[in-house]
């Protein structure tokens, strides 16, 4: 019976090994893997892997900050089209961000309300007049 569970502990660390050659990318991978190295006594191993685990959550939350920070910028500037997509970026990395997604929804609201009064003016135009836009 040990053996066999060592066996499908060991068929397990190949399938984290194959994940982590096809993204690297992904945190959880490292977090899981080491946590199988550590029942597998690979105490360095285990140690290594949780700290890769911990570098890319680092990595990826100062990425979030930076695409907020980013999204701030672009609504100061009326920009709110390109801060409406760093807040949706935002949310696909960290889905929990409560105040992300109320920005997200500001964008929106600020987006609508910038085209509103296009929409007014060329729903009460006949259609053989033509108009000039100024910017």
């Amino acid at each position: 019976m040990l053996d066999q569970n060592n066996g499908k502990k060991m068929k397990a660390l190949e399938d984290y090994n194959t994940a982590i050659v096809l993204d690297s990318n992904i945190a959880q991978i490292y977090s899981s893997r080491a946590l199988l190295h550590l029942s597998l006594e690979n105490k360095d191993q285990a140690i290594i892997d949780h700290n890769t685990a911990i570098n890319w959550i680092l990595k990826m939350l100062e990425v979030i900050k930076m695409l907020n920070q980013i999204g701030l910028f672009y609504r100061y500037m009326k920009k709110f089209d390109l801060a409406f997509k760093d807040y949706t970026k935002t949310i696909e990395l960290n889905s929990n961000d409560a105040k992300t997604y109320k920005k997200e929804q500001i964008c929106l609201k600020q987006m609508a309300n910038m085209t509103r009064p296009f929409k007014i003016v060329f729903k009460h135009l006949n259609q053989n007049q033509t108009i000039h836009l100024q910017w």
